[in-house]
């Protein structure tokens, strides 16, 4: 796992603030996630696909970028469907006419 840093945040949130995190790294597994944490770098921040974050000025500590993906079913029953789904999932994506509602456990 690559650590940057002074690495700008400027295309993870949707708000465009032009805002920089201390040292920046992405992750896809579980094991990347846990490679990250061993670097000792507080505090952490976990970021998803930054919609419902505002971060108004520069990050100090360690910014991970959730990029978990994977959508299972984990229970069906008449008009419902329980789904475990990967924190980098896209909300829409899951949506996406498959299933009209849906129960998401989000993982990670």
């Amino acid at each position: 796992m690559k650590i940057l840093h002074n690495f700008p945040l400027l295309p993870y949130n949707t708000f465009g603030l032009d805002v920089k995190a201390q040292h920046f790294a992405e992750f896809s597994s579980v094991d990347d996630l846990r490679e990250a944490l061993t670097t000792g770098i507080q505090p952490v921040l976990l970021l998803g696909g930054g919609s419902n974050v505002l971060i108004t000025q520069d990050v100090q500590g360690l910014v991970l970028k959730n990029n978990l993906q994977g959508i299972k079913v984990i229970r069906e029953f008449k008009n419902k469907v329980w789904v475990e789904v990967g924190g980098g999932v896209v909300g829409t994506n899951l949506c996406s006419g498959r299933w009209n509602k849906v129960t998401a456990a989000w993982k990670i």
